[in-house]
Parts: C-alpha cells; sequence; structure tokens
C-alpha cells in the first residue's frame, strides 16, 4: 500500500515528539494535556497532546493504526479534508474525556490528569475506514478471527464504553477519549455525507 506523504509527516512529528520527551521529561509538563483550570496548561495542548506518547508500545501501536487506516481515508478525502477530520476527531475525544472526568471526579483529582496519545483521533478515522470499506477484514490480537470492518469496529467502541464504565482492566487508557472520537468521526461523516467535492488520489 502506498503511504500518502501527510501519514508520513504525522508518523515523523509523532516520533520527533516522544525522542524529545524521552530526552526531557518538562516536554510532557509543556505539550501533553492537562486540565483547563490546572496550572500547568496552556492553550497549544489541545493540538500537541495528539503528538505525544507515554512509551514506544503507545508510540508504536498508534503509528501503525494511523498508517493502516489513515492512508485509505487520505485517498478517500484528500489531504485538507483528512487532517481536517483528524485533529477534529481528537478534539472530540478530548472534550468526551474530560467532560466525563470532571463529572466523575473532584477538582484535586482532575488537576493532576495528564492526557496524551493519538487514539481518540485514530478512533475517528477508524469509523470512517469501517463507513467506506466495511468488508475489509480485521481481527483483534486476543480474538484472532477475521471480522468485517463494519462490525469489527463497533465492536472495539462497545468494549471501550464498557470498560470505560467499569474500569474492567485497571488501566491508564482513556476508554472515553477513544468514544469521543468514533464519535466525533460518526458525526463528521453525517455532516458530509451530501458533499461532492471529495477527491481521490494519494499525495
Amino acid at each position: 500500500m502506498h503511504t500518502p506523504k501527510i501519514i508520513k509527516q504525522l508518523i515523523l512529528v509523532n516520533v520527533v515528539f516522544f525522542i524529545l520527551s524521552m530526552i526531557s521529561p518538562k516536554f510532557y509538563d509543556l505539550f501533553a494535556m492537562h486540565f483547563p483550570l490546572s496550572p500547568q496548561f496552556r492553550w497549544w495542548q489541545v493540538i500537541t497532546h495528539m503528538f505525544m506518547h507515554f512509551n514506544i508500545a503507545h508510540l508504536l501501536f498508534n503509528m501503525y493504526a494511523l498508517w493502516a487506516f489513515g492512508s485509505p481515508i487520505v485517498a478517500r478525502y484528500g489531504v485538507n479534508r483528512f487532517l481536517a477530520f483528524y485533529f477534529i476527531s481528537g478534539l472530540g475525544a478530548l472534550a468526551l474525556f474530560l467532560g466525563v472526568e470532571y463529572y466523575r471526579n473532584d477538582l484535586n483529582t482532575i488537576y493532576h490528569l495528564t492526557i496524551m496519545g493519538a487514539s481518540g483521533a485514530i478512533y475517528g478515522i477508524l469509523v470512517a475506514f469501517a463507513f467506506f470499506y466495511p468488508r475489509a477484514k480485521l481481527m483483534l490480537i486476543f480474538l484472532p478471527y477475521p471480522l468485517d470492518a463494519k462490525y469489527f469496529v463497533p465492536l472495539l467502541i462497545l468494549m471501550d464504553i464498557v470498560f470505560g464504565f467499569t474500569n474492567y482492566l485497571h488501566t491508564n487508557i482513556a476508554h472515553f477519549a477513544h468514544v469521543g472520537g468514533a464519535l466525533t468521526g460518526l458525526f463528521l461523516l453525517w455532516l458530509w455525507r451530501n458533499r461532492r467535492d471529495e477527491y481521490y488520489f494519494y499525495d
């Protein structure tokens, strides 16, 4: 599969951010997302947190997903609309996650939240992939049976909803950010459903 230039550029920016954060932990304070009322919050964090990752596994998993699912969506939408879709999905993911955390926790707890990762934006891309390529076969690592994308992606989102409410796995995964990115992607698909100025090329 040909990799669009914009996908390469996004991956490169993520890798550079990760290397810099490994060199200086202060990079996390500046560019990971902090709760807006926290003294560590800076306005640019609403975007830069999408380029920050906790460890190499986190980075590799998200960058693989960005490459695998983002490349076909660039071909479908073109560079400009893909970028809009990507970043708006990431902002929707952040908004839902912060709203849920604000509702569930006291202010002292959410003051110390640190949010990072591209997965919210990628969940929006996943929804678009399932919409445009519903019969593409996908698999979960722990469920090695191929499913059509139109079933796989809703199952993945349902799992995030269940784990988000129950915290069954007791991890630091931001499940509601995933859900927020997916819902935002779905909304954008609905909003753009009648647009005729789509592009079908790789850049």
